[in-house]
Order: structure tokens, then C-alpha cells, then sequence
């Protein structure tokens, strides 16, 4: 994330402190985890603990205007990757 962008948000440098302390812990996490965790079900329906964590990171580095293009295309993030299990897009 750029200073440029915390800094077009008002009063957000205390919430923007928190998410990257947040995000930090979240990598040390991960990086402990095995194949075998890694390819676990998750508690969303369909989905291993690698494609929720791939879902969750995906919009790491995009501008707000990618961000924007990509929720008006429709498409979902990591939906490009593989389809959901059991039918649905």
C-alpha cells in the first residue's frame, strides 16, 4: 500500500496501522502451516484454506481503480483459477 493512498484517507492512519500489524501476524501464521493445512476444507463451503488465503490476498497491489474494474466485471477473486466444487460459478 502506497503513503499516497493512506494519506487520501482521512483519519485512517491509526485503522491502516492496525490492518498492517494485522496482515503481519496473518503471514507468520501461514508460514507455519503444511501441505496438509494448506490444502484443508475451510469454514467456507467449497474452498480449501489456500484459496480462501488466495481470496483474501488477491487485491494486494491493485489501485482502487483495479479494485473498481474487477467488482464491475463481475469477476470474483480466484474464480479464475479454478471452479467452485459442487456446481455454482
Amino acid at each position: 500500500m502506497t503513503a499516497q493512498w493512506r494519506d487520501a484517507v482521512s483519519g485512517a492512519a491509526p485503522v491502516m496501522g492496525m490492518a498492517v500489524a494485522e496482515r503481519a501476524d496473518l503471514a507468520e501464521h501461514l508460514a507455519t502451516l503444511t501441505p496438509e493445512q494448506w490444502g484443508a476444507p475451510s469454514l467456507c463451503a467449497g474452498s480449501r484454506v489456500r484459496d480462501v488465503v488466495a481470496h483474501m490476498t488477491s487485491y494486494d497491489g491493485m489501485t482502487w481503480a483495479g479494485v473498481l474494474k474487477r467488482g464491475a466485471s463481475g469477476v470474483q477473486a480466484g474464480s479464475h483459477q479454478r471452479p467452485r466444487r459442487g456446481g455454482g460459478a
